[in-house]
């Protein structure tokens, strides 16, 4: 869903290597100028219809994810 809170595609690609213990191999390029360079989703009006907040952090749910792909393949 999301928490309300940035996070960078470099942070991701950061807890995937912590998970997984691989380094990924980056290259960078430059943003063309229409790039939204900051994007935060606001989960206010999830927590307030559904009376849920979300629980799970971005490396618990990075580790979740890695789990359950290694058992469906």
């Amino acid at each position: 869903i999301g928490s309300s809170k940035g996070t960078s595609i470099l942070d991701i690609i950061q807890g995937i290597e912590k998970v997984t213990g691989e380094k990924a191999k980056l290259e960078f390029e430059k943003a063309p100028a229409s790039f939204v360079q900051f994007s935060s989703l606001d989960t206010k009006r999830f927590t307030d219809e559904f009376s849920i907040t979300p629980l799970v952090e971005l490396d618990n749910g990075l580790k979740e994810m890695l789990e359950y792909v290694k058992t469906s393949e």
